[in-house]
């Protein structure tokens, strides 16, 4: 039996769509595009990095293109934006992770961390959205994280960040629905990706098994078949939900 995960283009067909897909060489963000390019959509990959954009783009032989921007200041989302130009799906997946005890956290850790989270992801949907209203359709998937949901110690500054993403989808869905885009998003448990890894130490790691019902990490693949269904027409009713994929994880 195929799915998502194995065979996208099975399920969801993206041919002649343009998907933009921001922290693109990450370990979702690569994944998400593979499954995309394999659905046929055109690829525009959003990173601050250009040598990994480039490297990136030695595995789209066609329809791929990239953008460098640093998702922290404005000018550079601004510039991205313009060269994007059309886009009818925009994953917005660039993030960064912190981990700081409160009393150690500081104001220019807290600055770093919502410049990118969420000033640079809002900032990022909302223009990347402005390209869609002229078309009247487009979807914007905003990648949160369980830790909206949940109090885990250490993660404050994170969880606040991405709270606020899940609560700018709802806002954002509300207010550009007569527009005709969809604003939803998903919101991911642990992912084994080069991001968790050096979270997940071997001691750390099974901290984190044993408080997911499901008992392992999710893949990279199955979130980023969740983010195809999302943008594809079969969740054309979705609007401003934030999907949590963790295993249970807010469960236990």
């Amino acid at each position: 039996m195929q799915t998502a995960c194995s065979a996208p283009s099975v399920l969801f067909q993206f041919i002649g769509k343009t998907v933009a897909i921001s922290g693109a060489c990450g370990g979702i963000g690569s994944k998400v595009a593979a499954m995309f390019y394999e659905a046929g959509a055109n690829l525009v990959l959003i990173d601050q990095d250009a040598f990994l954009l480039a490297q990136a783009l030695l595995n789209f032989p066609e329809r791929a293109r990239t953008v460098v921007c640093d998702q922290s200041q404005p000018a550079h989302i601004d510039r991205a934006v313009q060269e994007v130009g059309r886009v009818d799906i925009f994953i917005n997946n660039a993030g960064m992770v912190m981990r700081s005890p409160l009393f150690d956290l500081t104001s220019r850790q807290l600055q770093t961390i919502v410049e990118v989270n969420l000033t640079g992801a809002m900032l990022m949907a909302v223009g990347m959205a402005r390209l869609m209203v002229s078309q009247k359709s487009g979807v914007v998937v905003n990648v949160c994280s369980q830790h909206a949901f949940c109090a885990v110690k250490e993660r404050a500054a994170y969880s606040v960040t991405k709270a606020g993403l899940a609560q700018f989808t709802r806002t954002a869905a509300h207010e550009w629905a007569e527009h005709g885009i969809r604003v939803v998003a998903v919101a991911p448990g642990p992912v084994d990706t080069p991001m968790t890894a050096g979270l997940t130490s071997s001691g750390g790691r099974q901290a984190l098994l044993d408080h997911i019902p499901l008992g392992r990490f999710s893949s990279a693949g199955e979130i980023a078949g969740l983010i195809l269904f999302l943008s594809s027409d079969l969740a054309s009713t979705v609007l401003g939900q934030t999907l949590i994929a963790d295993g249970g994880y807010v469960l236990a």
